[in-house]
Parts: C-alpha cells; sequence; structure tokens
C-alpha cells in the first residue's frame, strides 16, 4: 500500500510539471484571484516627434472576476540600479509621454483577456539616449476576495518599456573592479566583477569564466550568455558573480573576461584550490625543506673551508 501512494505521489508530481504551462508573467494569491501578463516587456526605438502605438494583453487566468486599473508608472529595473529609476529625470521622461486609451475596466471575467492600448508621443525635443517607463496593472475590488479587516486585497504587475531615442546616444562601459580569490579551501571557486555603464543608454555585457592548470590545459569554461548582465546607464557597480562549480584541489590560472559594447576586457590570476589541513601539510614541508636545505649548504661551505684549509698545509 506504501509502495502504491508512493508511486501516485510521484506520478502527480511529473504530471504537474509536465502539464503546468510556464506563463511569461503571472501575478497569484490563491487559487481564485489571478492575473497574468501576455508579455512583460518591450524594447522600442524612437525617434523625436513620433507617435508610436502599442498593446499588450491581460488575462483573468482566476476563476473569479475582478475590475483592473492601468496607468504609467516609474519603475526599479534591479537591485543593482538603486532607485534612480523610481523618479522623474533624465532617463525616465518617458513616463509622460505615455497615454492611454482606457485605464479602468470592470468585470474581467475568468479566460477573458483585454488589450491594454497605449501611444508614446515624443517631443520633438526629445533628448538621445535611453528611456525607461513601466505601465502598472492593478486588479482590485469586483468579487475579489478579502483580507480579515474587509479591505480588499490588490493585485499588481508591471509592462515594462525600454526605449532608445535616436539622436546623441553614448555606448559606454567599463570594468570598474575585478575579484578573484587566492586560495578556496572548499566549495565551489566563485568570483566577481563590478560593472560600469558610463554611456546614456543600456547594454549586455557577457561574461566567461575561464580555468586551466598551470601547465595551460582548459579545464573549465561557463558557458556563453550564462553570465550575462543588462546594465542601465549611469550605473557604477554592477557586480556579476562567475562560478567554477567544485573544482579539484590544484593550482589554475582563472580568468574573467567580458564583452562590453565590443571590446573585450579580461582579467587574470593564481587561484590555489586546496583545503586547510592540505596547506598547513605543505607549509609545513616546505619549511622543513628549506630547513633541510640550509643544514645542507651550511656543511657543504664546512667541507669546502676544511678541504681549502688541508690544501694550504
Amino acid at each position: 500500500m506504501k509502495r502504491f501512494f508512493g508511486a501516485l505521489l510521484a506520478t502527480l508530481v511529473v504530471a504537474g510539471a509536465v502539464l503546468i504551462p510556464a506563463t511569461p508573467v503571472m501575478a497569484e494569491e490563491d487559487a481564485t484571484v489571478s492575473i497574468r501578463l501576455e508579455s512583460a516587456l518591450v524594447s522600442l526605438a524612437l525617434e523625436p516627434g513620433e507617435l508610436r502605438s502599442g498593446e499588450f494583453k491581460v488575462t483573468n487566468s482566476g476563476s473569479l472576476p475582478f475590475d483592473m486599473t492601468v496607468s504609467p508608472e516609474f519603475f526599479t529595473p534591479g537591485a543593482i540600479n538603486g532607485d534612480r529609476f523610481t523618479s522623474e529625470g533624465r532617463f525616465t521622461e518617458i513616463q509622460r509621454w505615455i497615454r492611454l486609451a482606457t485605464t479602468e475596466f470592470r468585470q474581467v471575467m475568468p479566460g477573458e483577456s483585454v488589450a491594454v492600448r497605449y501611444t508614446i508621443d515624443v517631443p520633438v525635443d526629445a533628448p538621445g539616449g535611453a528611456q525607461y517607463a513601466g505601465i502598472n496593472v492593478t486588479v482590485g475590488g469586483g468579487d475579489m476576495d478579502s483580507d480579515s479587516m474587509g479591505v480588499a486585497v490588490a493585485r499588481q504587475l508591471q509592462y515594462r518599456i525600454y526605449a532608445e531615442v535616436g539622436g546623441e546616444t553614448v555606448d559606454r562601459g567599463n570594468v570598474a573592479a575585478f575579484d578573484i580569490p587566492k586560495w578556496v579551501r572548499s566549495g565551489d571557486l566563485v568570483t566577481s566583477l563590478a560593472l560600469r555603464n558610463e554611456g546614456n543608454t543600456h547594454f549586455t555585457a557577457a561574461n566567461t569564466l575561464i580555468a586551466r592548470t598551470v601547465f595551460g590545459r582548459e579545464v573549465y569554461r561557463s558557458d556563453d550568455g550564462e553570465n550575462s548582465q543588462f546594465v542601465f546607464p549611469e550605473t557604477d557597480s554592477a557586480v556579476v558573480e562567475l562560478t567554477m562549480a567544485q573544482p579539484r584541489i590544484g593550482i589554475y590560472r582563472v580568468t574573467q573576461s567580458t564583452m562590453i559594447t565590443g571590446r573585450t576586457i579580461e582579467h587574470a590570476g593564481w587561484v590555489i584550490v586546496a583545503p586547510t589541513w592540505l596547506m598547513v601539510i605543505v607549509i609545513v614541508g616546505l619549511i622543513a625543506a628549506l630547513a633541510l636545505l640550509a643544514i645542507w649548504i651550511v656543511r657543504m661551505v664546512k667541507m669546502d673551508r676544511q678541504k681549502k684549509e688541508a690544501a694550504s698545509v
């Protein structure tokens, strides 16, 4: 009987993993209220004076109807970028250029999809470079559940807009710092580098970690694109970790390679991978070997002196 239930549970887990679809973006608090965006991000190339139209779909993937509002907002692209994009600035002016055809949607039924349509009216004097904004989708009211105080619970997702306005754009980045450990006692070999965006638009940095033996044989290379990092303008230190899992005991020449805006920047260093007890044995052995060498040298010098004295007599 236990075997039967164990087999049944394993079958259900596998079936669930296969049958549950991967959705682009979803906000879900319980089994009855759920919203899904068909797409969470759009990248646009705009020109000063242009009027651009767009839309995205929002689906009620739960089992209850709800009311929904949409609004242009600022957004935070990630922890490494701080909160510079959460208020108006040179890279968030586009938030004021967005106009929504409809801001309120009533009684969106389960399974129903609604189109959120927007236009972006780019000023003729818009500065060249990147612009970032979001359109918040907030669900609340209608037949949605309430919390213990009887207050309607709100669910929110954000549709993000990454735009680049034609004109004077500066696409320039650099590596602010490299960090390669000298000694790894156990576990993974973890290196890091800090990326800096010195331009006025975003870029993607492709980062690679390479490890070679003291004889130059390559034993590890991270997959292309595995450690890519999207870096926003005015980012001073976007830290990327590059990891070699569970390296064997040895001495390695480790190279960090980063491709930024068409150029490759590399940094290399020697890394010893060995547990503490082995390092203690090696150090004690080296000290003993140096002591024996010193004793041997003293003895040889003494013997040479004795030979010279005997020859002079």
